[in-house]
């Protein structure tokens, strides 16, 4: 008897069967790697958000406090205290239609007229990583670039309370789409005047 040695490889099916399974393998775990690190950008950009809104919020309360210590230390009086700063934010003549935001150097209010004005850079001053408005740091203190954020930041006076809005809009490089976030607070006369 002779034994003829026959090579048997492997079908088409099978190779193309034996692909799907490794696609599905490889495919299924990258597409999770990649939606968590979509997901991890977009937090990311939501906790800076919220920071920026929240000092945008802090230093209407600055303000505020300001007035008092001039008010209690420096014997300033005749103002209401609402209007050392209620006027200049919702001022039409100072703030337009746009909004507006603070100089975060000054305190001093910032039409967002054009918008990019209100927008928000990103950079080194001596030494730390600080985020503020466009324009509100001198060039030899620092280098600063833009970011994708813009914070607006409306006072408005309903019956001596103050509602502060601090709104911060950004293209989202995660979703591609344009986010936004409002974080409100309310001011009141602590000390009465």
């Amino acid at each position: 008897m002779i034994f003829i040695k026959q090579n048997q490889g492997y079908s088409l099916i099978e190779v193309l069967v034996a692909i799907t399974i490794l696609l599905v393998a490889i495919v299924g775990p990258m597409t999770i790697a990649a939606t968590g690190l979509k997901n991890v950008q977009f937090a990311r950009e939501q906790n800076i958000a919220i920071f920026l809104a929240q000092e945008g919020i802090e230093k209407t309360h600055q303000r505020r406090d300001e007035f008092y210590l001039r008010t209690f230390f420096g014997g300033e009086s005749g103002n209401n205290w609402s209007d050392d700063f209620v006027d200049v934010i919702t001022d039409p003549d100072d703030c337009g239609d746009d909004g507006c935001t603070y100089s975060f150097t000054s305190l001093s209010p910032i039409d967002c007229d054009p918008v990019a004005s209100c927008d928000v850079e990103r950079g080194v001053i001596d030494g730390l990583t600080v985020y503020t408005n466009a324009g509100d740091v001198s060039a030899d203190s620092g280098t600063l670039e833009g970011t994708e954020f813009s914070r607006t930041i409306i006072v408005s006076n309903d019956s001596g309370v103050l509602q502060v809005v601090s709104q911060v809009t950004w293209d989202s490089k995660s979703t591609g789409e344009a986010e936004q976030l409002e974080l409100h607070s309310y001011i009141y006369n602590t000390y009465g005047l």
